[in-house]
């Protein structure tokens, strides 16, 4: 039996002079139960929250997961995420399915959108997640792994579930398979955020994985993070399957998703499509702005405010247009509405209420305000130059969707040393990350960061050889960073070789490399590089 007059439920309890049905079915857990379920879910019963909070309570205290769980969603919806979250976990742990997607939702969404930035104090202090970005044992990771297990301990139930629904021939619930989705999407964003993680499609610690299951499963967000596995460069080889890329986008925009629409737009007007057309991307930019995308909400304002200096966009300036689209935003509570009023000021040369707007929209989770503020932060624009919290800004853009962007502007930032200790080891992670995805020029800023750094992986440094191995010969324009990885590799002769090579075609920095080279590697390895190098560069000259 429940005991009145201690915990959360005495005090309720006090605070009532009359006692309600709570009061009465106190001892009588199982009527309570079902009385506090009729009464929610009744139409027009008027149980009145006070009571269902106070019933969802005492049986919560009996150990009712369904309770817990209910008394979780009461207060989530009140504000108390710590609360919710607590509830959330105990539920989960008392084997709710329903608790655990809603543990690792609120999870990942705590930290996806944090909800006000450190203390300047902290940040200098070096205490905050840019530090140890994607390293075991941070917080982040450790809250990564409890959503990703909470996600688990939910598919596994509700795979349970189906299976038994099966076996006695009852049709599948299609409000299963959706919520079963959802939560092989939310475990493939929890791995996004780790940049250790790997990037093929096949292995389960693979974000992509878990996209690939939840599009299967209609997730209509999966398809834009599937989609990026189709540019990935696999064993140092151009292996992008652009073709896939646009087809799975195509598919996740049909579904309605905004992210998807915005990406097949950079595609149509990058030539990626050739089916498509000038107004056909604009559609798909309006689309992905109708849709909540922050990216097309910022590109299309900035496009019908005339504010992006190019002048085909000139035609497409529309100030009413750019009005409605404002108020649509602000009805909407985007935060997006801050990057636009942050344009606004830019245009007017207000530096320092654009970056107190981009400031806001980033602090409430938009993704391209979190990269504009620390564009401000590191530029000094309408604020102090503050690399440290440029930093924190570009891990919210990345954790928000603007996973690759921000991480090559926080590569050099960490690599560089700006504004803080310099850290080549995070800046050769990064870089790295951002190479596997097609980026050619982080790949080279990574094999710039070999002979800086302390802790590189030596699969990760044979990667980045076979890379440009291909394209150095392909192009002159990649011998350079080639013979730095061959050096790097312990052969620095066939390194003299290829800066040979581009020394001959020009390249800038090419002759102080090779005139180094020369010094070590004897006469003999002198006349063999030299040898090679004519081979090479001749090669390159009948190719141009």
């Amino acid at each position: 039996m429940i005991t009145s007059g201690t915990g959360a439920a005495g005090t309720e309890e006090q605070e009532n002079d009359a006692p309600g049905w709570a009061d009465e079915l106190s001892g009588k857990p199982a009527e309570l139960l079902v009385r506090a379920v009729m009464e929610e879910s009744g139409p027009g019963s008027g149980a009145g929250k006070e009571e269902l909070g106070k019933a969802w309570r005492r049986l919560e205290e009996l150990g009712d997961a369904y309770a817990a769980w209910r008394l979780g969603r009461m207060m989530l919806a009140d504000g108390m995420q710590d609360n919710a979250l607590s509830l959330f976990r105990r539920a989960s742990a008392l084997g709710s399915p329903d608790a655990s997607l809603d543990l690792a939702e609120l999870i990942l969404k705590r930290m996806m959108a944090p909800l006000s930035e450190p203390d300047t104090g902290v940040i200098y202090q070096g205490e905050w997640i840019f530090k140890n970005w994607g390293a075991p044992g941070s917080p982040e990771r450790e809250m990564e792994s409890e959503a990703r297990r909470a996600l688990e301990g939910f598919g596994r139930e509700q795979k349970a579930a189906a299976a038994l629904k099966k076996e006695l021939g009852e049709p599948r619930s299609s409000a299963l398979q959706g919520l079963m989705a959802k939560a092989e999407y939310l475990i493939g964003r929890a791995l996004s955020t780790n940049l250790l993680c790997p990037l093929d499609r096949e292995s389960p610690n693979s974000p992509f994985w878990w996209f690939r299951l939840a599009a299967g499963h209609g997730c209509a967000e999966a398809y834009y993070w599937y989609a990026k596995s189709f540019l990935v460069i696999k064993e140092g080889t151009w292996s992008n399957e652009g073709d896939k890329y646009v087809r799975y986008l195509t598919e996740g925009a049909s579904k309605g998703d905004g992210f998807a629409s915005y990406a097949l737009c950079i595609c149509q007007r990058a030539g990626m499509d050739d089916s498509a057309d000038e107004e056909s991307a604009l559609q798909r930019l309006r689309e992905a702005a109708e849709r909540g995308c922050g990216f097309a909400v910022q590109d299309l304002y900035m496009m019908l405010r005339g504010y992006t200096g190019d002048e085909e966009d000139q035609g497409q300036k529309d100030s009413a247009a750019a009005a409605k689209l404002l108020e649509s935003v602000r009805e909407r509570a985007l935060p997006e509405y801050q990057v636009c009023l942050g344009a606004d000021a830019e245009a007017a040369d207000d530096h320092k209420k654009a970056f107190a707007c981009y400031r806001e929209a980033a602090l409430a989770g938009s993704s391209i305000g979190a990269l504009l503020a620390a564009e401000c932060l590191m530029n000094g624009i309408g604020t102090d130059t503050d690399y440290y919290r440029a930093g924190w800004y570009l891990w919210v853009a990345s954790l928000g969707g603007a996973l690759y962007i921000s991480q090559s502007a926080a590569g050099l930032l960490a690599a560089g040393g700006l504004g803080r200790e310099r850290d080549p080891d995070l800046g050769f992670r990064l870089f790295m990350h951002e190479a596997r995805f097609g980026n050619v020029e982080c790949g080279k800023a990574a094999a710039g960061c070999l002979t800086m750094a302390h802790d590189i992986d030596q699969a990760d440094a044979e990667w980045l050889t076979g890379l440009f191995r291909e394209l150095a010969h392909g192009s002159v324009e990649y011998a350079l960073t080639y013979a730095g990885l061959l050096l790097h590799g312990g052969r620095p002769v066939k390194a003299l070789a290829y800066a040979e090579a581009a020394e001959e075609s020009g390249v800038e920095g090419a002759a102080e490399f090779a005139s180094g080279l020369r010094q070590r590697v004897g006469i003999i390895g002198r006349i063999y590089a030299w040898f090679l190098a004519r081979s090479i560069y001749g090669k390159f000259n009948r190719e141009a």
